[in-house]
Protein backbone atom coordinates (compact mmCIF):
# COMPACT_ATOMS: atom_id res chain seq x y z
CA UNK A 1 0.00 0.00 0.00
CA UNK A 2 1.02 3.59 -0.68
CA UNK A 3 -0.43 6.34 1.46
CA UNK A 4 -1.55 9.67 0.04
CA UNK A 5 -2.49 12.15 2.75
CA UNK A 6 -4.49 15.20 1.69
CA UNK A 7 -4.61 17.84 4.43
CA UNK A 8 -7.89 19.64 4.87
CA UNK A 9 -9.19 22.94 5.41
CA UNK A 10 -10.67 25.07 2.73
CA UNK A 11 -13.97 24.79 4.63
CA UNK A 12 -15.90 22.97 1.95
CA UNK A 13 -15.65 19.18 2.55
CA UNK A 14 -13.31 18.89 -0.45
CA UNK A 15 -16.17 19.97 -2.74
CA UNK A 16 -15.85 23.74 -3.10
CA UNK A 17 -14.81 25.72 -6.13
CA UNK A 18 -15.40 29.40 -5.39
CA UNK A 19 -14.08 32.46 -3.63
CA UNK A 20 -16.36 33.71 -0.85
CA UNK A 21 -16.30 36.94 1.11
CA UNK A 22 -17.40 36.69 4.74
CA UNK A 23 -18.19 39.78 6.76
CA UNK A 24 -17.27 39.86 10.43
CA UNK A 25 -19.64 40.98 13.16
CA UNK A 26 -18.08 44.45 13.44
CA UNK A 27 -18.05 44.99 9.67
CA UNK A 28 -14.49 46.32 9.95
CA UNK A 29 -12.72 43.77 7.82
CA UNK A 30 -14.11 41.03 5.62
CA UNK A 31 -12.49 37.66 5.10
CA UNK A 32 -11.84 36.47 1.56
CA UNK A 33 -11.73 32.66 1.55
CA UNK A 34 -10.81 30.39 -1.34
CA UNK A 35 -12.91 27.24 -1.21
CA UNK A 36 -10.69 25.08 -3.43
CA UNK A 37 -11.44 21.61 -2.10
CA UNK A 38 -12.68 20.21 -5.40
CA UNK A 39 -9.70 21.61 -7.28
CA UNK A 40 -7.37 20.14 -4.67
CA UNK A 41 -8.93 16.67 -5.00
CA UNK A 42 -8.79 16.84 -8.80
CA UNK A 43 -5.13 17.91 -8.66
CA UNK A 44 -4.27 14.99 -6.36
CA UNK A 45 -6.06 12.49 -8.60
CA UNK A 46 -4.39 13.92 -11.72
CA UNK A 47 -1.00 13.62 -10.05
CA UNK A 48 -1.70 10.03 -9.02
CA UNK A 49 -2.79 9.08 -12.53
CA UNK A 50 0.41 10.60 -13.97
CA UNK A 51 2.84 9.22 -11.39
CA UNK A 52 1.52 5.96 -9.93
CA UNK A 53 0.54 2.78 -11.79
CA UNK A 54 -3.15 1.78 -11.79
CA UNK A 55 -3.80 0.41 -8.30
CA UNK A 56 -4.85 -3.16 -7.70
CA UNK A 57 -6.64 -1.99 -4.57
CA UNK A 58 -7.56 1.48 -3.35
CA UNK A 59 -8.90 2.59 0.00
CA UNK A 60 -10.31 6.08 0.47
CA UNK A 61 -11.00 7.16 4.02
CA UNK A 62 -11.46 10.26 6.11
CA UNK A 63 -12.61 11.42 9.50
CA UNK A 64 -14.77 14.36 10.47
CA UNK A 65 -14.78 16.80 7.52
CA UNK A 66 -12.52 14.38 5.68
CA UNK A 67 -15.24 11.75 5.99
CA UNK A 68 -17.69 14.11 4.34
CA UNK A 69 -15.16 14.70 1.58
CA UNK A 70 -14.65 10.97 1.25
CA UNK A 71 -18.30 10.26 0.65
CA UNK A 72 -18.66 13.26 -1.69
CA UNK A 73 -15.64 12.38 -3.86
CA UNK A 74 -15.39 8.59 -3.65
CA UNK A 75 -17.28 7.78 -6.84
CA UNK A 76 -15.21 10.24 -8.89
CA UNK A 77 -11.87 9.18 -7.45
CA UNK A 78 -12.79 5.53 -8.00
CA UNK A 79 -13.77 6.19 -11.61
CA UNK A 80 -10.66 8.25 -12.32
CA UNK A 81 -8.12 5.90 -10.73
CA UNK A 82 -9.95 2.77 -11.90
CA UNK A 83 -8.53 0.34 -9.33
CA UNK A 84 -9.31 -3.36 -9.61
CA UNK A 85 -10.91 -3.21 -6.14
CA UNK A 86 -11.95 -0.08 -4.27
CA UNK A 87 -13.04 0.48 -0.68
CA UNK A 88 -14.27 3.42 1.38
CA UNK A 89 -14.25 3.92 5.14
CA UNK A 90 -16.08 7.00 6.35
CA UNK A 91 -16.42 7.86 10.02
CA UNK A 92 -18.79 10.79 9.57
CA UNK A 93 -22.06 11.55 7.88
CA UNK A 94 -24.43 10.76 6.47
CA UNK A 95 -24.68 13.91 4.42
CA UNK A 96 -28.24 15.08 3.94
CA UNK A 97 -28.90 16.90 0.71
CA UNK A 98 -31.40 19.69 0.19
CA UNK A 99 -32.66 21.14 -3.08
CA UNK A 100 -31.04 24.36 -4.25
CA UNK A 101 -32.99 27.30 -2.84
CA UNK A 102 -34.84 25.08 -0.33
CA UNK A 103 -36.56 26.62 2.67
CA UNK A 104 -34.23 26.37 5.71
CA UNK A 105 -37.27 25.70 7.89
CA UNK A 106 -38.01 22.56 5.87
CA UNK A 107 -34.33 21.56 5.46
CA UNK A 108 -32.62 22.69 8.71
Amino acid sequence: WNLVYVPYCTGDLYTGDKVAVYENATKTQSLVWHHNGLRNVRAVVAWLKDNVPRPGQALMTGCSAGGGGTIANYVHVRQDLDPVLAFMINDSGPIYSAPVGADPAVYP
